[in-house]
């Protein structure tokens, strides 16, 4: 803790100049550092050891010591903010910058480094090769359990996490086989039954089954008022297991799109031993049977590293790190630069990083556009003027413009 100790004392005494002693009581120490005159004096030895400070000691009760503050705080600063961010403390690392930083280009020069560590990097660990992706999103994680995903980014998270039935492709609009290899409807597309691949296995090591299935829809459909992604199943009538690799769905009437539902995020497979032996504890870490298990997640990094087993083969990547930095850190950080992970066919395509690379030719660029809302609601639970139709019609009228809808 003596970085913190030391920059406690250079923030208490910010106007005072390196360099040039000023006289000071063990007390006023003891009341910037929340400590006893006794844990002072081990304070003031190791700062004095580490060359941060110069110290000597009033002769005689009653005389004042004097402290000489003998090096620039900044440098130490920007190297803790650095130390705590590789533990993972973003949030730390921007608290203790905007407490403690004396000059704007401390913080700048931080968010150049962390400029630098992002995209791709590759390193030699043990012999092994490590390729690791590192981007920042001004964004926080709300949820990643498939039945109670509402935020997009969420929900592209979970999609590395789990897998579903069937997958759609927007693409050519064809749906394909995923953990279902195999699947097919009576004649009134009413009655579904669906072929499970053989060997597919959750992140915690055992393999999927009929009863995962079930276990994943019945979820949602026996307690609509807990899940917010319930409503994708209020058309089944049930779910039964024809053997351990073969699952039968009743709907209540007949449903052409039924695959789509099917291919959502929302409807991934969740292990039915792990949900049910500590529900909450899957929240916290999801376990699916992507092609990433999540490692780490908290308010400031989230960690995703390679299932070596999937099913549809390894990921090139081996880690991905998604820093979630507060917003308005959004635009203090360097451009990133995308171009080691650009690939032609299954070939990555060799280039330096650096101003003016191109991909190939052969490349189109493709910009997509995700629909979305925003939603205002008012809580009628609470006294206060929403609670009179007068001003929900006049808000409504405030917010009616084209695509916006109200109830």
């Amino acid at each position: 803790m003596s970085i913190h100790h030391f920059l406690e004392l250079t923030f208490a005494f910010k106007d005072h100049k390196i360099g040039v002693p000023f006289p000071i009581t063990s007390q006023d120490l003891a009341n910037i550092w929340y400590c006893t005159p006794r844990n002072v004096k081990v304070i003031i030895r190791k700062l004095t050891q580490l060359g941060w400070i110069e110290w000597q000691a009033g002769r005689g009760r009653g005389n004042l010591s004097l402290l000489t503050i003998a090096t620039s705080s900044d440098e130490l600063l920007l190297e803790e903010a650095k130390t705590q961010t590789s533990k993972g403390q973003i949030k730390h690392a921007f608290e203790l910058i905007d407490k403690y930083s004396h000059v704007p280009s401390t913080k700048e020069l931080y968010m150049e480094w962390l400029s630098s560590g992002m995209g791709v990097s590759r390193e030699i660990i043990s012999d092994q090769v490590m390729d690791r992706l590192r981007f920042p999103v001004c964004l926080p994680i709300h949820h990643l359990d498939p039945a109670r995903l509402l935020y997009v980014f969420d929900e592209h998270i979970a999609q590395h996490l789990f897998d579903t039935l069937v997958e759609h492709h927007p693409e050519d609009n064809k749906i394909l086989p995923s953990i279902a290899h195999a699947w097919e409807s009576d004649s009134t597309f009413q009655t579904w039954t669906f072929h499970l691949r053989k060997g597919i296995m959750f992140h915690h090591g055992r393999e999927l089954s009929a009863e995962d299935v079930i276990f994943t829809l019945n979820r949602l459909r026996h307690d609509p008022e807990r899940y917010e992604q319930s409503w994708m199943s209020v058309g089944i009538q049930s779910v039964i297991a024809i053997d351990r690799k073969t699952v039968r769905i009743n709907l209540k009437e007949s449903n052409y799109l039924f695959l789509h539902f099917m291919s959502s995020t929302e409807a991934s497979i969740v292990p039915q031993d792990v949900v049910e032996q500590d529900e909450e504890a899957f929240i916290r870490k999801p376990i699916g049977t992507g092609p990433f298990r999540l490692v780490q997640l908290d308010e400031q990094i989230c960690v995703l590293e390679a299932f070596p087993t999937h099913f549809k083969g390894r990921p090139n990547l081996d880690r991905v790190e998604i820093l979630l930095l507060p917003e308005h850190e959004n635009f203090s950080l360097r451009k990133l630069d995308w171009t080691p992970l650009m690939t032609t066919n299954s070939s990555v395509v060799q280039v330096s990083q650096g101003p003016g690379i191109s991909p190939p030719s052969e490349w189109n660029e493709l910009e997509v556009h995700m629909s979305g809302c925003s939603i205002l609601l008012f809580n009628q639970q609470k006294n206060g003027p929403q609670n009179h139709i007068a001003f929900r019609e006049a808000m409504a009228l405030i917010c009616k413009y084209p695509g916006c809808s109200y109830v």
